[in-house]
């Protein structure tokens, strides 16, 4: 099995073509930092992580932030909220598509040998009835 290290998640989800250019200079100045914590979507843990990273912040530079989230209590419970969470719409939108097709969900479902309860639950957290039932629960609802 691979398993995806954080730097790996980092790199996925802030390439460096593409963050590093708003990444911190320097010092660390917390309004900016939240500003890019709120435009990138990701935490400003690995906001730290990736300027470290990719060299726009110093190693002093880099513990002291951490430090700093330490002592705010934000290693656990950041202070900049996302907004609400995504809507999931690629399973509806598939299931759709194949629905046109003439190809029900359980014949998917059934094609794949995913147990019953897990296809039952994902088609009711898709539709909005969902009972959490199953081993895998939504994350957000």
């Amino acid at each position: 099995m691979v398993r995806a290290s954080r730097s790996t998640f980092g790199a996925a989800r802030m390439p460096a073509g593409e963050i590093e250019p708003f990444l911190l200079r320097g010092r660390v100045r917390w309004d900016e930092l939240e500003e890019l914590n709120r435009t990138w979507g990701v935490s400003l843990q690995s906001l730290l992580v990736r300027a470290h990273r990719l060299g726009t912040i110093s190693d002093r530079t880099y513990q002291g932030a951490f430090r700093h989230l330490s002592r705010q209590g934000w290693r656990r419970n950041e202070p900049v909220e996302f907004g609400p969470p995504e809507q999931p719409q690629l399973l509806r939108r598939a299931f759709a598509l194949l629905e046109r097709k003439g190809v029900g969900a359980s014949d998917v479902f059934a094609a794949l040998a995913a147990p019953k309860l897990l296809a039952k639950e994902l088609i009711e957290f898709e539709a909005g009835t969902s009972t959490g039932v199953a081993d895998v629960v939504p994350l957000a609802r």
